[in-house]
């Protein structure tokens, strides 16, 4: 399979990579850890079933009484050299043979809902397709 990386990862990168400035490492190890990061990417075309269907709205994921509407959504953690971990979400096509990275965020900002107010967000959804 053929990684594709939307504009909105590349564009997340790109900042996260100026961001590094900001941190005593020399331009050589800023490269590297972006290649790392590049290289994990890289490494889901050759099983892109392994990860777990993504679960978060955040991430671009739909939800019908809770359970997830997308399944060829699926989300990877990457984690660097110092354990700070990001999660990715992409798509599958198989027929086409190719890895869409969708969505690129920190972990810490992604908003974990828990199941009660999944609930409540399910019936709100419910009632406004009544109105």
């Amino acid at each position: 399979m053929v990684v594709i990386y939307s504009k909105q990862v590349l564009s997340a990168i790109a900042e996260y990579t100026d961001s590094l400035a900001n941190y005593p490492i020399s331009d050589d190890r800023a490269r590297e850890k972006i290649d790392n990061m590049f290289n994990a990417l890289q490494s889901i075309a050759s099983n892109p079933f392994a990860n777990p269907v993504c679960r978060y709205k955040d991430l671009g994921q739909t939800f019908y009484r809770g359970k997830p509407m997308n399944l060829h959504l699926r989300q990877f953690v990457y984690k660097d050299e110092a354990n700070r971990p990001w999660t990715f979400a992409y798509l599958i096509n198989e027929k086409l043979q190719k890895v869409i990275i969708t969505k690129m965020m920190y972990s810490a900002f992604i908003v974990k809902e828990n199941p009660e107010v999944r609930k409540i967000l399910s019936l709100m959804d419910r009632m406004d397709e009544l109105n």
